[in-house]
């Protein structure tokens, strides 16, 4: 009988998180291959329908706040939205993080949606179609980061500044001259939610201001001048030898006179000199005796 070989374990290792310019490209992708499903396979208009949002059947297709950007309405269409969404996208999800990018991606997609439903209660709209509006939120973040994620006119971001303005103008423009859900005028709610995100993420992310540190101010009094001087010299000089005692008197006569003195007079009968001379030969004495 022949023996099953044993399976080989599969790693649990945690997978490695999907890298900000991987993450773009997959996300056009995703929006392509929609639109050529759309316009090959399900070209039914009931199905575009239900991908759509509007206004009225909000609450009965509650997932057209997210899946409108995936319907486009041709190829122009959808390649110039992608296009920007290739050349700035990569940029905007490198700051932000994968995970932060798609959140933001989504969050200005319904900002679009929310537009919607605040201007449909002014005006009649059109459904909305397409990634105008999440697009619209990306030029501005691409606009936007830079030093310390201050606004700002650079020369960096002006080529970006003026699509984004030219991009809006015209939005503003069709949406009036030609109603349709790739140019509604609830897009620009796209470019109104990114503008609110970083506000906010400007005053969360402000350098904090350096305190300057006190300055003390050292009082120098002769102690420490003395001491910081000599310590200056035992850093900078080499260590002297130590001198060497001279040594102990060959003849005891002034020992031998001292001790006469005190046994005549008392040891109050010694002057300093001789009582300093007197503890000088005992300490050597002692020393001497100590070494040997």
């Amino acid at each position: 009988m022949s023996q099953r070989l044993p399976r080989p374990h599969r790693s649990v290792l945690p997978r490695a998180p999907v890298s900000p310019v991987v993450l773009v490209k997959r996300l056009v992708v995703v929006h392509l291959a929609v639109w050529v499903g759309l316009a090959t396979v399900f070209t039914a208009p009931d199905i575009r329908a239900i991908l759509r949002f509007e206004s009225a059947t909000v609450l009965a297709r509650p997932w057209s706040l997210v899946t409108y950007p995936l319907v486009h309405d041709g190829f122009v269409h959808v390649t110039i939205l992608m296009a920007l969404l290739s050349l700035t996208g990569p940029a905007v999800a490198n700051h932000l993080g994968s995970r932060r990018f798609l959140l933001y991606y989504l969050y200005c997609t319904v900002g679009g949606a929310a537009a919607g439903l605040v201007l449909s209660g002014l005006f009649t709209t059109p459904p909305m179609g397409g990634a105008l509006a999440p697009v619209l939120g990306i030029l501005l973040a691409r606009s936007w980061i830079g030093a310390h994620d201050t606004p700002g006119i650079t020369p960096e971001r002006l080529p970006v500044l003026l699509l984004l303005a030219g991009l809006t103008a015209g939005v503003l423009t069709a949406s009036v001259a030609l109603p349709v859900p790739a140019v509604a005028l609830p897009h620009v709610g796209g470019l109104f939610a990114g503008y609110l995100f970083w506000r906010l993420w400007s005053v969360g992310h402000q350098p904090r201001a350096v305190r300057p540190l006190p300055i003390r101010h050292v009082v120098l009094t002769r102690a420490r001048a003395e001491h910081d001087h000599g310590s200056n010299l035992s850093e900078s000089s080499a260590p002297e030898p130590e001198s060497l005692e001279p040594p102990l008197p060959s003849s005891t006569d002034l020992i031998d006179r001292l001790l006469d003195k005190i046994s005549a007079g008392g040891l109050g009968s010694l002057t300093d000199d001789e009582r300093a001379s007197l503890a000088e030969y005992s300490e050597r004495k002692r020393r001497g005796d100590g070494d040997s």
